[in-house]
């Protein structure tokens, strides 16, 4: 039986916009939004380690990911095709190639021994088409293997997979309905649930979710 929880990090300063870098970390709000979902999924699911846990390679994925280990104690590990879409919207124009670095020494356990501290992983920018079929792919390979996995990534990725695995081969128009630290929750290939964290500028602290269904 496949079971694929889909979450989105938490606010980022790339969010907030106080910087330009991609690759930045959490804010202090997005922190306390992965505690939240922490406590959220410990309370919905009773004992998680057999859980297989996908992240981002980039750093405010790893930061969410690391916080939510401490809840279900899923082990995560490094997963390129859960990155960011390397397209305009994500802040790149032209033909940058997008460029992450490694966070091994701060995280060794996130990535396999092979890969080098001093790694960068590359990836030139992306089409619409790019995306859907890395999507397609992607969720593919997980619903074949009847394991449970849990997936740290960015809303356009997680937002184009909900389309995928609703029967919808389309790249949605991004309207933030996937906001940072949203769990959306698939078993056996049907939606059981989409959470929706709602912060609408208040305490982070406070718990305040809507269910609903996209």
């Amino acid at each position: 039986m496949s079971e694929i929880l889909l979450i989105r990090h938490g606010e980022s300063h790339f969010n907030t916009k106080d910087t330009h870098e991609l690759d930045s970390s959490l804010t202090q709000r997005g922190r306390q939004q992965c505690f939240t979902c922490g406590n959220f999924l410990r309370r919905k699911f009773d004992d998680m380690s057999d859980w297989k846990g996908l992240v981002s390679p980039f750093l405010r994925t790893i930061q969410t990911a690391d916080i939510i280990n401490r809840y279900t104690d899923c082990n995560f590990e490094i997963e390129w095709q859960a990155r960011e879409f390397s397209h305009i919207s994500s802040g790149y124009s032209g033909d940058t190639v997008l460029k992450i670095p490694c966070h091994k020494k701060q995280f060794p356990d996130f990535y396999p021994d092979h890969i080098p501290d001093d790694h960068v992983f590359t990836q030139k920018m992306e089409t619409n088409e790019d995306l859907l079929n890395r999507a397609s792919e992607f969720i593919t390979e997980l619903q074949e293997d009847d394991d449970k996995y849990i997936i740290i990534s960015h809303g356009q990725m997680i937002y184009t997979m909900i389309y995928i695995m609703n029967g919808t081969y389309k790249v949605p128009i991004w309207d933030k309905k996937i906001l940072n630290t949203s769990v959306t929750y698939f078993k056996e290939d049907n939606m059981v649930y989409f959470a929706r964290f709602v912060n609408n500028g208040k305490d982070p602290r406070r718990e305040s979710w809507e269910y609903v269904m996209i």
